[in-house]
C-alpha cells in the first residue's frame, strides 16, 4: 500500500559506457539505448512507501570539454546529487 514503481532514465554523453550500477548498495542492471546523440540508461525501480532509494551509476565517458551539466527533476523533497570528476 502506497508503494510506487517508476521507470528512471539517466541521460549521459554519447558513447558513455556503464561500468556498474547499484540500487541501495546492491548490484543492479540497466538497459541502454541511444537518443538525440546521448546514451540513456533505463532502470525499473520499486519505491517502497516511506523510504528513500539510492541509485549509484559508475560511468566511463568520452573525454569532454567544460563542466558537466546535471539536471535535477524538481520534487517535494529536493534531490541530492553528487558528481565526482577525475583527471583523464
Amino acid at each position: 500500500p502506497g508503494d510506487n514503481r517508476s521507470i528512471v532514465d539517466f541521460w549521459a554523453s554519447g558513447g558513455t559506457q556503464l561500468a556498474s550500477i547499484t540500487i541501495n548498495g546492491k548490484p543492479a542492471t540497466a538497459s541502454s539505448e541511444q537518443a538525440l546523440g546521448h546514451t540513456i540508461f533505463r532502470m525499473d525501480l520499486e519505491l517502497p512507501h516511506g523510504t528513500t532509494t539510492t541509485v549509484e551509476l559508475h560511468l566511463v565517458q568520452p573525454r569532454g570539454k567544460g563542466t558537466p551539466i546535471v539536471w535535477q527533476q524538481p520534487g517535494v523533497v529536493p534531490m541530492q546529487t553528487s558528481v565526482e570528476l577525475q583527471n583523464c
